[in-house]
């Protein structure tokens, strides 16, 4: 299964995938680099929560969206996002999210997604509220967002 956006294509994590897309750099997002690390120490890369961020025209890797949480079960999942340096202010975390968030909520029983990310990280944060999600915490170090179902608007 993937998802397709206007210029991405998302691709669930997985050895084949991994193997595919990553081949040709070295340029890798944490998540990535794990799943990599497992593949050549001989075991097995399956990770159908983290999604690969293909840009379409090139079929190059930009980045992954990692999800914690059940989709089918559970009412609250938490996502996590990496873009690779040479694709970011582009607008793909945008595209890419509100893709995933469509699939996500056609579950049905998810209610809330939320995100964390470091207080200094004002590009991160504007990239969530531009994706309707709003801020509910703050400490010293990291802020959290949510984006509610019934609160969700649509981006363009």
């Amino acid at each position: 299964m993937e998802l397709i956006t206007d210029r991405l294509k998302l691709v669930p994590c997985s050895e084949e995938s991994v193997l595919k897309y990553v081949c040709c750099t070295s340029d890798v997002t944490n998540n990535i680099k794990k799943c990599l690390d497992k593949i050549n120490a001989g075991g097995k890369c399956v990770n159908s929560q983290t999604w690969l961020l293909i840009e379409k025209s090139e079929g190059t890797l930009i980045g992954d969206i990692g999800l914690a949480g059940c989709v089918e079960t559970e009412a609250t999942v938490e996502m996590q996002f990496e873009i690779l340096s040479y694709a970011r202010n582009k607008g793909y975390a945008v595209e890419a999210m509100q893709e995933l968030f469509n699939w996500i909520f056609t579950f049905g029983g998810v209610k809330v997604v939320v995100t964390d990310c470091r207080v200094e990280d004002i590009y991160t944060e504007m990239i969530l509220e531009t994706l309707g999600m709003e801020l509910v915490k703050e400490d010293s170090d990291s802020t959290r967002f949510k984006l509610k179902i019934e609160s969700r608007q649509e981006v363009r």
